[in-house]
């Protein structure tokens, strides 16, 4: 298939249908056969000259976006939902071996009136669905806005400031988009953004959630953000990051604790790619956190992974250094407690912003036991087993999250002063209490007596003694202390023994 622009200036450029989703096809047959007026706009056209593979198909349709949606829908045997009740756009979901999304929106006046309503240049370019797609042709392409030109130089451009006023939102996928293409964002587009930047302000916080997620779910998040910060938008979202600005750290930490969290943000991604860039841990054996992909890339909340919310962690891992730092007489500078209050802090956060239940509770839970792996032992010695268990009791579903998040703290700290020998037995260490985590005594032990057990043989009535028993008991398993029933009613008679009896 051969596109031309609408453009006469412009040179003709080949496309492979190949590039565009296969499901066009059956689209493009659809609206014929009822000879209804419609265009593929948006991310589909942009990504079929950037050869990226999309799932996701945008239509402009002239006609009843909802009827249409579900006789779609009924044809390609998917479901019908409402996507934006207010501006009348549905969403057919199609599912096979990938879920393939259908977003079709009303065509009010005309297509150049359409895309004259969209954001960026890039994204206001659209291919009449009038042609049969299954035969090799030449078909238009609609690029009022030379999208195409600033395709092919790298550049996101907004079309006007107005598209920052008519959805705010917008001030945030700018800089996503960036992120997303390797572009660069135009200057006039940067000032565009600078002078908009309080609108965010008006906008619903499940949407701003949404836009952010997405932007530090890209590679190169650490870039993102400080791109946000440079264009006053990061500070807005999370007044508190600017707090951090400037707050000096001691001897041992390079930067000031906003760059150094920016920074853990970039180490986070190296040590779960396994990027050639990290080269001083690469080589490191102990530490495969690359190796692991599958546990990063799990859904775990607002339809987000692993990966994305370890990086959030990363972000706001020292949210309450500016607040609980202190110096004392000596000069030393400290910041106690930062751990506890930040998790506090970065709770108030999440729930500002409408974050899950489960988002809230992961996040807050790696900042508050950030730097508990490296706590777990003194100079060059392993952790005890018994600390080792109480991590991953204590720290739970996010216990690999957080050693991952405490490795990258460990680097950002240091820098470029890391010391090479000093790295060496932080990453045995690291790496010693991940592989003890496999453990079956750790992963899934075996339970050697229940709490029904526990009340009936030594007559203690239901209470939180029943739960501490428990907890003893798994431990002293856990470290190899017990591996029998019987070992374990012994334990649990000494420790009655030794508080003054049952509870009978």
């Amino acid at each position: 298939m051969n596109i031309k622009t609408s453009t006469e200036t412009n040179p003709i450029y080949s496309i492979n249908t190949s590039k565009l989703p296969s499901l066009v096809k059956d689209v493009s047959q659809f609206f014929n056969s009822r000879k209804i007026e419609a265009y593929l706009v948006g991310g589909t056209v942009r990504d079929a000259f950037l050869n990226r593979k999309s799932s996701d198909i945008d239509i402009s349709v002239k006609g009843d976006t909802k009827n249409l949606g579900m006789e779609l829908a009924s044809l390609l045997g998917g479901n019908c939902i409402p996507l934006d009740q207010s501006r009348d756009i549905v969403r057919v979901s199609i599912n096979g071996d990938q879920t393939e999304l259908i977003d079709l929106g009303p065509l009010h006046v005309n297509i150049q009136e359409d895309l004259r309503q969209r954001d960026f240049t890039i994204d206001a370019m659209a291919i009449p669905l009038t042609e049969d797609f299954t035969q090799d042709q030449e078909i238009q392409l609609i690029d009022p806005y030379h999208g195409l030109n600033d395709l092919h130089s790298g550049i996101v451009n907004a079309l006007s400031k107005y598209i920052f006023e008519n959805d705010p939102v917008r001030l945030l996928r700018a800089p996503r988009l960036s992120a997303q293409l390797g572009f660069k964002l135009s200057i006039q587009t940067k000032n565009w953004i600078r002078e908009s930047a309080n609108l965010i302000l008006n906008s619903p916080s499940e949407r701003l959630r949404d836009e952010f997620l997405k932007l530090i779910t890209e590679n190169s998040a650490s870039f993102s953000l400080r791109l946000l910060d440079s264009l006053g938008l990061l500070s807005l979202l999370i007044p508190e990051l600017e707090l951090t600005k400037h707050v000096d750290q001691p001897k041992e930490h390079y930067w000031d604790v906003f760059n150094h969290s920016i920074e853990t943000v970039a180490q986070i991604e190296l040590l779960i790619q396994n990027d050639s860039k990290c080269s001083k841990i690469s080589p490191r054996s102990e530490i495969q956190f690359h190796m692991i992909k599958n546990y990063f890339s799990e859904e775990v909340s607002d339809g987000h992974t692993r990966a994305t919310m370890i990086k959030l962690a990363g972000l706001l891992h020292d949210i309450a250094k500016p607040s609980t730092k202190t110096i004392e007489p000596s000069g030393k500078i400290r910041f106690l407690g930062h751990h506890e209050i930040g998790a506090q802090l970065s709770t108030q956060i999440l729930t500002r912003l409408r974050f899950s239940n489960r988002g809230i509770d992961m996040v807050s839970q790696m900042v508050k036991h950030h730097l508990r792996p490296s706590q777990m032992s003194h100079g060059s010695d392993m952790p005890t087993p018994r600390a080792i268990y109480r991590f991953y009791r204590d720290v739970g579903d996010v216990a690999i999250d957080t050693l991952c998040l405490n490795m990258a703290d460990y680097l950002a700290a240091r820098g470029p002063d890391l010391i090479e020998n000093d790295l060496d037995e932080y990453c045995k260490i690291i790496g010693h209490i991940m592989k003890e985590s496999q453990k079956p005594e750790i992963k899934e032990p075996i339970k050697l007596v229940n709490g029904n057990e526990i009340m009936k043989m030594f007559s203690i009535p239901p209470g939180p003694q029943i739960g501490v028993l428990l907890k003893t008991i798994q431990e002293a398993q856990a470290i190899g202390n017990i591996n029998s029933k019987q070992q374990a009613l012994n334990l649990i008679e000494a420790n009655l023994n030794s508080s003054g009896g049952s509870g009978a």
